[in-house]
């Protein structure tokens, strides 16, 4: 949208809903600022018409190079950390008011929002660019009229530059002769070079994007992640049975391991995108439990948690699992399992005087060595799938309800949840009907009550009143697709890039003007178009996802039986049927300020204490048996 245009919007009035915050990790504000004072500056405040109207360019310009939707302004809720607006008037004959923002270090200011604008674009992504890219007048040196010109100017324009350091994109002479002055064919507009590769896997067209207060949130959102960082995960391991099995019980064999997301390492292909070629795999690093081993693993050998869960059969038998190794309270040498191979360290230089350590062995990688280490594993996983807690805490300030504590994400048991995606849900609208809310929704579509709700988060609020964290949504329900849509409410083919189930559709259920709040305890989970939709994720787990199974489950032949329920929770992540039990318990909530570390580092401790203390009675056991003569001792002292 050329800048001309921002003057038909209202910069004067921030909305909360498009308002979003520059991080103060990615602010460049510096201490050396010299704000100028006297009785002719003074510091504009952030409720003041004109610190607004700044805040609404800013914002804007910062929207419309992002590609998000320019219905309506945006504000940032703030300038950066370390920057402050200064009016200044100017003695003259007739009194002129300046404004000049201070913060870029000593006495230099940005003169106009315009300025700021370039500025405020490159701190927003900072974190993943060039600390050189900044196009913006301080930052480059050159006039702002200059850079106006380049990036934001008419296409194919012709203007007259006196200005012989500026570079040249073609010239010619006037008059014929050497005195005439240059005449620079402008190119036209077009995103900063140095941010087109980000700006082409942004996603494209019509999609609401909510506004970020961190970058986690920005990229996660804008990438459509499927695994993010923090999640816990299954990861795909060299399938391990046992060496002397009397059964051919197919479900005895180890062939995921819990593991924590660390961070996704993008190559080729979008992240989200299901990889054709070796050569065009997303990664991630993860971390896998038990034994804290470090991988970078192919996008397609990883499932959601709740994808997946171990057989009645290995569950079993880390009960009271054998370890491979004497522990101890520290447990450090069940590090030497590796789940999955772990490429030799080069040998280090031997040094004069020194004698060179040799290497602890690895454990083997056997079925009845894994036992121990995928206890820990599973027990750990279980400690943090329990727990929830908000995060990202912020102020919004509503003219009705005063000051609120918001929150922009949701730690919910294995999942990050930011506002603005879209969730499962466990009610139904029979619930929401006790609850007297179906007031408030559409009628359905013809074959969808038997399906389970979803929603798509726009805030997440604690209620002082019920003493509980509870969320606004818009409703939406899966409906059969048909070729003829005669539905008065919007039909969609995705949702923040992701799709529905084969033939069906998303089909919203609230009015556009209305939300409804329900209690965080309401969400089963993030919808996962994956396993069913994704060729790698359906192979992963092909022994599950087959016609026959569905066709079996459809007519109910697999009600109470493992293989049923693993299908349920599987079409489940889909929205295709509801989920049996809750995973989370509200009891469990961990604040905000505490957060997921506190989890994961209470889980630890909980796990260690107990898988301790459960080998000092095993121990104790196999001993007595010992010595009442029941049989020998599996594992010496």
């Amino acid at each position: 949208m050329p800048i001309t245009s921002y003057k038909k919007f209202n910069l004067g009035k921030p909305r909360p809903d498009r308002t979003f915050s520059i991080p103060d990790s990615s602010s460049d504000g510096k201490d050396d600022t010299v704000i100028p004072q006297g009785e002719l500056h003074s510091v504009v405040q952030r409720d003041e018409l004109v610190h607004m109207k700044w805040r609404g360019w800013i914002g804007t310009f910062i929207a419309d190079n992002l590609d998000w939707p320019l219905d309506r302004p945006w504000h940032i809720a703030d300038f950066p950390k370390g920057y402050t607006l200064v009016q200044t008037i100017r003695k003259s004959a007739e009194d002129r008011v300046d404004y000049h923002l201070y913060g870029y270090g000593k006495k230099t200011a940005f003169d106009s929002p315009r300025e700021f604008a370039f500025h405020a674009v490159w701190l927003f992504w900072r974190p993943y660019h060039d600390e050189h890219s900044c196009e913006c007048t301080l930052c480059t040196g050159r006039k702002q009229g200059y850079i106006n010109s380049i990036w934001i100017g008419v296409p194919g324009i012709v203007r007259r530059d006196r200005d012989e350091d500026e570079p040249t994109i073609g010239t010619n002479r006037s008059g014929g002769g050497s005195g005439g002055r240059r005449l620079v064919k402008l190119p036209t507009r077009s995103g900063f070079v140095s941010w087109i590769n980000l700006k082409r896997s942004l996603i494209r067209g019509p999609v609401k994007v909510i506004p970020p207060v961190i970058p986690d949130m920005a990229l996660d959102l804008s990438f459509a992640r499927y695994y993010r960082v923090g999640e816990l995960v299954w990861v795909l391991v060299d399938h391990l049975r046992p060496s002397a099995s009397n059964t051919a019980d197919p479900d005895e064999v180890i062939k995921f391991w819990p593991a924590i997301v660390q961070k996704p390492l993008a190559r080729g292909r979008q992240i989200g995108t299901a990889p054709s070629s070796p050569q065009n795999r997303t990664m991630y690093t993860v971390q896998l439990l038990g034994v804290e081993n470090r991988h970078e693993v192919p996008f397609e050998h990883i499932l959601s948690w709740y994808a997946y869960a171990l057989p009645e059969t290995i569950l079993q038998q880390i009960q009271d699992p054998l370890m491979p190794v004497e522990i101890t309270r520290a447990l450090t040498q069940l590090a030497d399992f590796h789940p999955l191979p772990i490429p030799p360290p080069a040998p280090a230089p031997a040094r004069p005087g020194y004698r060179t350590l040799p290497l602890r062995p690895e454990i083997p990688r056997t079925f009845e060595n894994a036992l121990g280490p995928l206890s820990m594993a599973h027990r750990k996983a279980e400690f943090i799938q329990m727990r929830y807690c908000s995060t990202d805490e912020y102020s919004d300030f509503d003219p009705e309800r005063g000051e609120l504590k918001s929150y922009q994400g949701l730690w919910w048991g294995a999942e990050r949840i930011w506002i603005g995606d879209i969730v499962r849900l466990t009610c139904t609208r029979a619930d929401l009907e006790q609850e007297h809310l179906t007031d408030r929704l559409l009628a359905p579509s013809r074959d969808a009550p038997g399906r389970p709700l979803l929603a798509r988060m726009k805030e997440i609020v604690f209620d002082e009143a019920k003493g509980q964290l509870c969320f606004s949504a818009e409703v939406y329900e899966l409906k059969r697709a048909s070729k003829t849509r005669q539905d008065s409410v919007a039909d969609h083919d995705g949702l923040l890039g992701l799709r529905p189930p084969h033939n069906l559709r998303f089909r919203t259920v609230t009015p556009s003007d209305v939300l409804i709040y329900l209690p965080v305890q309401t969400i089963a989970g993030r919808y996962d178009s994956l396993p069913l939709d994704s060729e790698p994720h359906r192979n992963l787990l092909s022994s599950l996802v087959t016609d026959e199974n569905l066709t079996r489950l459809g007519r109910g032949e697999l009600d109470g039986t493992e293989l049923g329920t693993s299908l349920k929770d599987v079409m489940a992540l889909s929205g295709l049927c509801m989920e049996e039990g809750d995973r989370i318990y509200p009891e469990l909530y961990v604040s905000a300020l505490r957060g997921r570390e506190s989890i994961l580092v209470k889980a630890t401790e909980e796990t260690k204490k107990i898988t301790h203390e459960n080998w000092v009675k095993y121990k104790e056991r196999l001993n007595k048996r010992q010595l009442d003569g029941d049989g020998d001792s599996v594992m010496s002292d």
